[in-house]
């Protein structure tokens, strides 16, 4: 293990990276800021949201990372020098990654990952399946025998898998996450009501009210969005007996996805999901009541940790201790 070792998981909405002492040393949105003009960046992170970045009309706010893979492969670039600078760039040695990818990741992104981290000062990068990296972060012995469960929901996407002996027995993934929740609730206003909801306000609605209703009764929210025809300001009521609805219409995918790799897995395996139950990870199962629907739903035990969108970086982070002996079991970019 070399002390400049770094778990990185790079996500659609959100990068974290943790040293190999387990700590996470960098959380920020995955965004930035670039100066329309020279295409030069200004700002990263955090402080490309601030509203001094997002209102400056020179600026142009760019998500590198969409659904898991590469959208903007230079800006990515740019992306990944700060973080390995903010991390700490050490040129006397020779740093290696490990970097979480989603399921369905292409060779061509782990190529384009694996480059764009070169470029940034990286000697090696190795590559951990989200689901295993999840499961190594609630510290599920993944090497037993024995069968368990990860749904881990991001921002913009949902990796589920079974895992056993070191590995993914099965595996999916849908389009779901917090995000995809935000974005239903904007549909649902602008074709019910005509009103254009800013994100942040169906955001709020989103965690206000979540999927499960505490009770019978109805409670009123009022929000504020312009008009589609004209562009004035206009108020509208909504129930969160429709936002649990709207809600659940999105999440019956990760459920439907949840109920077939149960079916489809080994009778072995899916007899000890029985018992060992779902890893429930990623930041955005930290919905309202999401865990407790997804027990009802599909019929195991949901596993709720602190902390959950972390889980992901601290499974990789604990295997860079052993990098060397692992670095056959992990995945590598295929050569250029």
């Amino acid at each position: 293990m070399l002390a400049s070792d770094l778990a990185i998981d790079f996500g659609s909405v959100n990068t974290r990276v943790a040293n190999a002492k387990g700590k996470v040393i960098y959380e920020q949105p995955t965004i930035v800021a670039l100066d329309q003009e020279t295409g030069r960046p200004v700002f990263y992170g955090a402080s490309a949201l601030g509203s001094s970045a997002q209102g400056a009309g020179q600026l142009l706010v760019v998500r590198p990372v969409d659904a898991g893979q590469l959208e903007d492969i230079s800006v990515a670039e740019l992306f990944l020098k700060h973080v390995i600078d903010q991390t700490g760039r050490n040129f006397l040695r020779r740093r290696r990654v490990l970097a979480t990818i989603p399921l369905t990741a292409t060779p061509v992104q782990l190529r384009a990952t694996a480059n764009a981290l070169e470029r940034a000062g990286v000697h090696k990068t190795r590559f951990l399946v989200q689901p295993l990296a999840s499961a190594l972060g609630a510290k599920v012995a993944i090497e037993a025998p024995v069968g368990s469960m990860v749904i881990d929901i991001g921002g913009e996407i949902t990796n589920l898998a079974a895992v056993a002996l070191g590995g993914v027995v099965i595996g999916t993934t849908v389009h779901f996450g917090g995000e995809s929740l935000v974005r239903a609730l904007m549909l649902n206003f602008l074709e019910r009501d005509d009103l254009v909801v800013d994100s942040e306000v169906a955001r709020q609605i989103r965690d206000q009210c979540g999927v499960l209703r505490e009770s019978d009764d109805d409670v009123f929210i009022e929000i504020v969005g312009r008009d589609r025809t004209n562009g004035s300001l206009r108020r509208a009521l909504i129930d969160n007996r429709e936002i649990s609805e709207i809600l659940l219409r999105e999440v019956a995918l990760v459920i439907d996805a949840a109920v077939r790799i149960i079916s489809e897995s080994p009778p072995e395996i899916s007899n000890d999901l029985v018992t060992s139950g779902i890893v429930l990870a990623g930041g955005g199962s930290q919905l309202r009541g999401l865990a407790q629907v997804l027990a009802k739903s599909i019929g195991l035990p949901i596993h709720v940790y602190e902390r959950p969108e972390r889980l992901g970086v601290l499974g990789a982070s604990r295997c860079l201790s052993s990098f060397q002996e692992l670095e056959d079991s992990f995945t590598a970019a295929p050569p250029r």
